[in-house]
């Protein structure tokens, strides 16, 4: 299975335990409890393999031509989503090169067999080619899926604004991403012993590696909302996520800002940039002693937080 969600019943359905490729943390851990067996690589000989569509249609492509070199001619190749993630467009595009066995239309989602038949044919090379990191429009790398992968995206920018030379100490940045956020950090506050890139996507947590050298570096696959360094931190940096798939879900978002609170020593404090219409302030008064909006845009709002665990107006 390639990116398959997390669901358990993905795995309790089969006879046998799967061999799953999902470099988001959170739905491989979900998967790995249910007796799925994790892979780094989609590499092998299968006899079937299940792609599940990626946020991003290019990403999609990109798994689908590894899918077809992870399998021998005969071999099941099932390509499985929702209308509203692109399935129609995907399968436009997949009959265009090779005939579908098989599809199934059912609620919202579609599912469409193809037989591997022959090596990986050009248009398929040109999507693995496509899936491979190049380096953006600001000269970092990055790869199709993975948040703003096209360039630094602007609630990021607002709050790399803010963060100022006299900071030192032990930093996270929970929801790292490819980077940019803690390599400006790094950059401004010679300060700073230790920043913890924190990041569930495993090939954003990878890119981070390439785009951040700066020794006081450290990255962690992870789940921000879960994560124990062991030590609290003087700072937190973030610009949490507030989407799971394409829905969104504000409590992803509440999630990170409670974390941020319980990482934190007494003394520490949060730098946060969150989008204006987000419902985040009862959550921060309930996690912190002190919120202050430091700027406010058309569509952001940058807060610095601190007295962690302490509720507002006490």
């Amino acid at each position: 299975m390639i990116r398959p969600g997390g669901d358990a019943r993905l795995v309790s359905a089969l006879t046998a335990p799967p061999t799953v490729w999902q470099p988001f943390l959170p739905h491989l851990e979900i998967l790995r409890a249910a007796g799925a067996q994790a892979v780094d690589r989609v590499t092998g000989s299968f006899p079937q393999v299940l792609v599940c569509l990626a946020r991003s249609r290019t990403a999609t492509e990109a798994d689908i031509a590894a899918a077809w070199d992870a399998t021998d001619d005969g071999a099941r190749i099932i390509v499985s989503g929702q209308k509203t993630d692109g399935i129609d467009a995907i399968l436009k595009a997949l009959r265009a090169i090779v005939p579908a066995d098989e599809v199934i239309a059912k609620a919202h989602g579609k599912l469409a067999v193809f037989t591997r038949n022959g090596p990986l044919p050009d248009p398929f090379r040109a999507w693995a080619d496509r899936g491979v990191p190049s380096r953006n429009a600001d000269g970092f790398l990055t790869a199709p899926g993975i948040f703003s992968a096209d360039g630094v995206d602007p609630g990021s920018a607002l709050l790399a604004q803010h963060v100022t030379a006299d900071m030192k100490g032990e930093m996270a940045d929970l929801g790292a991403g490819w980077g940019w956020l803690s390599l400006q950090a790094l950059s401004t506050a010679p300060g700073i012993s230790a920043l913890h890139m924190v990041e569930a996507d495993r090939i954003a947590l990878d890119l981070a590696r390439h785009n951040v050298s700066d020794n006081r570096a450290q990255a962690h696959w992870a789940d921000a909302t879960r994560w124990d360094p062991g030590a609290r931190m003087d700072w937190v940096i973030s610009n949490p996520p507030f989407h799971t798939g394409r829905s969104a879900d504000p409590s992803l978002g509440q999630a990170f800002l409670r974390s941020a609170a319980r990482l934190l020593k007494p003394s520490g404090r949060a730098l946060v940039v969150a989008n204006r219409q987000l419902p985040y302030e009862s959550t921060l008064a309930e996690c912190f002693g002190r919120v202050e909006v430091l700027e406010q845009t058309g569509q952001y709002k940058l807060f610095r937080l601190s007295a962690p665990g302490r509720t507002s107006g006490r």
